[in-house]
């Protein structure tokens, strides 16, 4: 804590994991209905279903970077390699 207030960061800060900070930013994105269509996420993010599903429900495609050994659900239940 000393650090983030030498830094003036404020007090009410709370720990959010990477795929969390984008859940919040895609739903800024759609309450500000900003013109978007689709959104891209990285090796991280693209390994979150939960951000995933959020992309979709909100009528975004999406391009998600994954590892090469990561099993991706599939609709069918299935899973395969990203």
């Amino acid at each position: 804590m000393p650090r983030r207030r030498a830094a003036g960061s404020p007090g009410d800060l709370d720990f959010a994991t990477k795929p969390q900070l984008a859940m919040r930013q895609l739903d800024r994105l759609t309450t500000a209905g900003l013109p978007v269509k689709w959104v891209a996420f990285d090796e991280v993010d693209g390994r979150s279903e939960e951000l995933r599903k959020k992309a979709a429900k909100a009528g975004l495609s999406y391009v998600a970077i994954t590892p090469w050994d990561y099993q991706v659900p599939l609709p069918s239940g299935r899973g395969d390699p990203g």
